[in-house]
C-alpha cells in the first residue's frame, strides 16, 4: 500500500495534480509512521516539499524539506538528507534568500558526494553556480557549472548537460564573453 501511494504521488505530481499528489504522499506518510519507517518518512516529507515547490509555495517547501533533512540526519540517511537539503536550497533560492540557499546547497553537495550520488552532485553544483553568480562570485559560478557539465557527460545525464551548458551560456553572455 505504501509503495503504491508513493508511486501515485509521483505520477499525479508529474500530471500537475498537486492536491492528489499531496494526498497520496500524506497517506503513505501515515503508513511510514505506523510501521516506524523513519527514512521513508523523511523521503515522503521531501516529496511533499517538492510538490509545494512545484505549486509555487516555496516557504512551505522549505519547511517540509527542513523536516525531511532533520529526520534523515537522525537515522543517518545521507542520501535523503542531501536531497532534502538540495530541495531546501532550491526553495530558498526561489524566495531570493541566497545565503541560506547557499548553505543548504553546500551541505547537500557534501552529503551527496559522500553517498556517491553523482547525479545529485551535479545538480548541487549547478544550484551553487546559480547562487554564486548573483552574489558576484562569477568565476566560481562558472567553475561550478563546468563541474556539473563534466559529471553530466561522465554519467551520460543529458538533462544535466543541457542545463549546465545553458547556465554557462547565460553566465558568459552576462559577463560579455563570447
Amino acid at each position: 500500500e505504501q509503495d503504491m501511494r508513493i508511486n501515485l504521488g509521483v505520477v499525479t505530481k508529474d500530471l500537475y495534480r498537486f492536491n492528489d499528489s499531496l494526498a497520496h504522499y500524506e497517506q503513505a506518510q501515515v503508513i511510514a509512521k505506523k510501521i516506524g519507517d523513519r527514512s521513508g518518512e523523511a523521503s515522503l516529507l521531501n516529496n511533499i516539499g517538492r510538490v509545494n515547490f512545484a505549486m509555487g509555495d516555496f516557504a512551505q517547501a522549505v519547511i517540509f524539506c527542513r523536516q525531511s533533512a532533520e529526520i534523515a540526519a537522525e537515522v543517518n540517511d545521507r542520501m535523503v538528507q542531501g536531497l532534502a537539503l538540495f530541495n531546501q536550497g532550491e526553495s530558498y533560492r526561489a524566495l531570493g534568500q541566497y545565503q541560506p540557499a547557499k548553505q543548504a546547497a553546500e551541505e547537500s553537495l557534501k552529503l551527496l558526494r559522500y553517498a556517491g550520488y553523482r547525479l545529485g552532485e551535479a545538480d548541487a553544483l549547478e544550484l551553487l553556480a546559480l547562487l554564486e553568480f548573483p552574489l558576484g562570485n562569477h568565476q566560481r559560478a562558472v567553475n561550478l557549472a563546468e563541474g556539473a557539465l563534466e559529471i553530466g557527460r561522465e554519467i551520460s545525464a543529458h538533462r544535466v548537460e543541457v542545463s549546465a551548458l545553458t547556465r554557462l551560456g547565460w553566465m558568459r553572455l552576462e559577463l560579455g564573453q563570447t
